[in-house]
């Protein structure tokens, strides 16, 4: 990339992956879409301002991480730079969003650093740290290879997570909630967000919300009749959670161990991660969830009852 001016500049936003468990890499870098690789042991240079900004821990983080998603940028000068570093950090958020619906583990990813640089200037950077959160802390994988296969795949998702809110549908709004699951600190408002998008997803009116969304769950991910069977219960099971955390109830009085509820968040957790996969991963299913309700009544009972 060359500059054709003085003005001419390169951004570049990084996101470390300080832990991606369960996974052989047989290459050193995937580009994922334009401009956007995941690069193996990152190089980042940060610059001394920032470096004092973010403190020593981070920057020991950063320059630690195995992995990293690593976008590229240009723009036309400094009135150009910052609408262009808004999207790279959005495209960094779909990109992270995109590998947990394609390839979950117990992955962090801690850190979105925003570099603004002058073209011939690369090495004194500035920017922004600010944290992208956890995101699939419960979820364990045995060891697997992260290959040319996957990444396709995970193309394949961020080019229709990009298409959701580009064209502003209404999934776009069940993907900003398990954005939200996804990034809280908090057991119990990651629960109340992964129950939520089920609720966008499943939901098309108020009546019999608890077992409706059971019951399509159910049958949309399995088709097995006591697989469906035992989903509806889990399900039904997760919601008594869900509706004791949202009316201000008592947890403990659920009469669960801690490692109980944590589970529950987990297979509440694998849940969402497969129903989102389904639907982003094929385009009648993005068309019938961003539909109307009662485009998505009729598909549920040609569900139920075929």
């Amino acid at each position: 990339m060359t500059a054709s001016s003085s003005d001419e500049r390169i951004g570049m936003t990084v996101a470390p992956i300080l832990k991606w468990r369960g996974f052989d890499f047989p290459d050193d870098e995937f580009e994922i879409a334009e401009g956007l690789h995941l690069v193996r042991k990152p190089e980042i240079e940060l610059g001394e301002s920032l470096e004092k900004y973010i403190g020593d821990r981070a920057v020991k983080d950063m320059r630690s991480a195995e992995w990293a998603l690593r976008h590229i940028y240009q723009a036309d000068g400094k009135s150009q730079s910052a609408s262009e570093a808004k999207k790279s950090r959005e495209l960094i958020q779909m990109a992270v969003l995109s590998m947990w619906i394609t390839k979950p583990t117990r992955a962090t990813l801690e850190y979105c650093i925003g570099y603004h640089h002058a073209v011939s200037d690369l090495k004194r950077a500035s920017g922004v740290v600010r944290p992208i959160g956890l995101f699939a802390p419960h979820l364990s994988f045995q060891k697997e290879v992260f290959t040319e296969k996957d990444a396709q795949e995970l193309r394949n998702a961020l080019t229709e997570v990009r298409t959701v809110y580009d064209e502003k549908r209404s999934l776009s709004r069940t993907l900003n909630y398990l954005h939200a699951a996804l990034h809280s600190l908090f057991h119990d408002a990651s629960f109340m967000m992964f129950s939520i998008v089920l609720e966008s997803l499943f939901s098309t009116s108020y009546t019999e919300l608890a077992h409706k969304v059971s019951e399509r769950v159910a049958f949309f991910l399995e088709e097995e009749k006591k697989k469906r069977r035992e989903l509806f219960t889990l399900v039904k099971k997760l919601y008594e959670v869900r509706s004791t955390i949202a009316h201000g109830g008592d947890v403990g009085k659920l009469k669960m161990s801690d490692s109980e509820l944590n589970k529950m968040l987990a297979d509440l957790q694998l849940i969402v991660q497969r129903t989102i996969r389904k639907v982003i991963l094929d385009k009648e299913m993005i068309r019938i969830f961003s539909g109307k309700n009662d485009k998505r009544e009729a598909y549920f009972a040609d569900l139920l009852f075929s």
